[in-house]
């Protein structure tokens, strides 16, 4: 959860931008995880402290989440789209394609694997869609 977490927090088994290993503010404990404020949520859960905890502001909140959504909505899109190529391709082997970005509009190229059915597709755009199942 974003809202409560640090803002330099990097990982639970290595040290935060500030050098401090999350585990070690509760000598590893059983169900530290849970303790360190280091990853906010767990309401209920009483907190050690941290010296060098910074939270996000709203503001910073905000822009995440709206981030958050829109990576979403452009995943479900995403989703659609192979999904149309799957059925389209349906029952044929080694499949290479062409069709129009759903995301940009320009010349994107696919291919779909003959042997798991997984798709590779690249948008003639930098930065637009670029994946590989």
């Amino acid at each position: 959860m974003i809202r409560k977490a640090c803002r330099y927090f990097k990982g639970s088994l290595i040290s935060c931008e500030k050098g401090i290993v999350p585990k070690s503010l509760t000598n590893g404990e059983v169900g530290w995880m849970k303790k360190v404020p280091c990853v906010g949520g767990d309401e209920g859960i009483e907190k050690v402290g941290c010296s060098q905890f910074q939270g996000f502001t709203k503001e910073e909140i905000d822009k995440m989440e709206a981030e958050v959504k829109k990576s979403s909505e452009r995943m479900k899109r995403i989703s659609q789209f192979i999904e149309g190529i799957r059925e389209k391709c349906k029952g044929k082997e080694d499949v290479l394609g062409e069709c129009v970005c759903p995301e940009c509009g320009k010349k994107l190229k696919y291919r779909v694997s003959g042997y798991n059915r997984h798709i590779w597709a690249c948008c003639e755009t930098d930065d637009c869609i670029n994946f590989m199942e």
